[in-house]
């Protein structure tokens, strides 16, 4: 996963730096996404992200009510004629929100940092035996903008896997549904999938603002 989330002028913005969940400064987590779109990867799906600390969900932090923009698309694909092999899907994400925790490493004082997102994507690849997926692998790149802070951006790097799907799960977030405003709320009624993400990197700068492939890929070669 990949988040960045550039922020205004305010009391006190999250400090500049690296953090790494391999490292123990910051949490891994758990994710859901809630399929309004009838299926896994459909047009209005939405993600549900949270840090997990064994016990409690985001107390760290969390992304919420991203909306899947178009059905997923295949961009690549390897499958012998046993079935053996890998796909690997692209989905776009509109809207939503996220927050880190003020009492992470990159706390200035403020108790919470939050704001709204403005670019989130998925590439998920799926792994083939016998033409059947056996397990799949998610990055995910997301960018957003600071509620109070203009001079700070946050970069996410992370990897995500299925765990299961059906109804709402316990000690996973929870499915999210919009009503005709487009409020996002928790919609136990709905059904989805649920998985664990880890690997994560955090990366506070003001340097980095652009959200283009080319610029995903040269500070994914910079943090990884």
């Amino acid at each position: 996963m990949i988040l960045i989330l550039a922020g205004g002028a305010g009391a006190g913005p999250p400090v500049e730096g690296v953090y790494q969940s391999d490292g123990g400064h910051v949490l891994e987590g758990r994710y859901t996404e809630s399929w309004i779109g009838g299926a896994s990867g459909q047009e209005g799906n939405l993600i549900h992200a949270a840090s997990w600390d064994g016990t409690d969900l985001g107390t760290e932090w969390e992304v919420s009510c991203a909306a899947a923009v178009a059905p997923r698309q295949l961009i690549a694909e390897a499958i012998d004629e046993r079935g053996n092999g890998h796909r690997t899907y692209e989905t776009l994400y509109e809207g939503g929100t996220f927050a880190i925790s003020g009492d992470g490493p990159w706390g200035t004082g403020d108790a919470l940092y939050s704001g709204s997102i403005d670019y989130y994507r998925h590439r998920t690849t799926e792994i083939y035996m016998y033409f059947n997926p056996v397990a799949s692998v998610t990055n995910v790149e997301l960018s957003g903008q600071f509620d109070s802070y203009g001079t700070c951006t946050q970069i996410m790097l992370a990897n995500a896997w299925k765990v299961g799907q059906g109804s709402e799960p316990s000690h996973y977030p929870a499915f999210q549904a919009r009503d005709h405003t487009g409020r996002c709320a928790r919609d136990p009624t709905v059904e989805g999938e649920w998985g664990g993400i880890d690997h994560i990197t955090i990366v506070i700068t003001s340097a980095v603002t652009a959200t283009d492939s080319k610029t995903w890929g040269g500070i994914k070669h910079m943090y990884q």
